[in-house]
């Protein structure tokens, strides 16, 4: 992963767009690391569950063996959950970041062979995200013009914070999780409600995705603040 920020920041037209935000941080930006070992942690648990479903419903051989791995589950579970929680507290340290202009870098991203593509792929394999999963999430990138914010926030920094407050932890079935459910809070539900409509009529899915490439990619730029530029 950090072969790839490092090229990434070192990039001409990263820097270009990322330095007329004008935030420098000089507090602590935690690493990525930790709130992505999470996410894998569940992904890794939830493919394993989904093979132990098909090779029970196949009656193949094996599928026994695989069983004995569930008691992780519960585990795999509460590390997603804290996973989502990392997310949306560094989305808050990141917040004056988290602008239209934000939109103009991720933009770069349209570009398959530039480095903040290839970084973003990298935080997606690093949560845990299969190749399919990655391909989806570039499709729906792409259906939004690689401007996830515009369409996000639409009504405020608030809706990215109600999306991630609404993300599911599996607790309504390993399949949906990442996926938005009403929480019971009012002012957090009329916007989650919102917001699905609106993701929905530009074509994309209400999920973790969007968010996580909305944050990695503030903490992409927080960290070229803090890096030299190059010769």
């Amino acid at each position: 992963m950090a072969e790839f920020v490092e090229r990434l920041v070192s990039n001409a037209s990263f820097r270009d767009r990322a330095q007329p935000l004008g935030v420098v941080f000089t507090g602590e930006v935690r690493p990525l690391d930790g709130m992505l070992n999470d996410l894998r942690r569940f992904g890794t648990a939830r493919r394993r569950e989904v093979r132990v479903a098909r090779l029970t419903t196949a009656n193949r051989f094996g599928a026994a063996k695989w069983q004995t791995h569930r008691d992780g589950l519960a585990e795999a579970i509460r590390a997603f959950v804290a996973g989502v929680h990392a997310l949306a507290d560094l989305a808050q340290t990141l917040r004056p970041l988290i602008n239209l202009g934000l939109d103009d870098v991720i933009a770069l991203a349209a570009d398959e062979d530039h480095p903040l593509s290839q970084a973003l792929r990298e935080t997606g394999k690093s949560a845990g995200l299969s190749d399919d999963e990655i391909e989806w999430l570039f499709e729906e990138l792409s259906v939004i013009d690689y401007r996830p914010i515009r369409l996000v926030c639409a009504d405020g920094f608030e809706d990215l914070i109600a999306l991630l407050d609404g993300v599911s932890g599996g607790e309504l079935g390993l399949l949906v999780a990442g996926f938005l459910r009403f929480t019971g809070d009012p002012e957090t539900d009329r916007r989650i409600e919102k917001l699905v409509i609106r993701l929905r009529s530009a074509g994309v899915t209400a999920s973790i995705l969007l968010a996580l490439v909305i944050v990695a990619s503030a903490h992409f730029v927080a960290t070229s603040g803090r890096s030299p530029a190059p010769a």
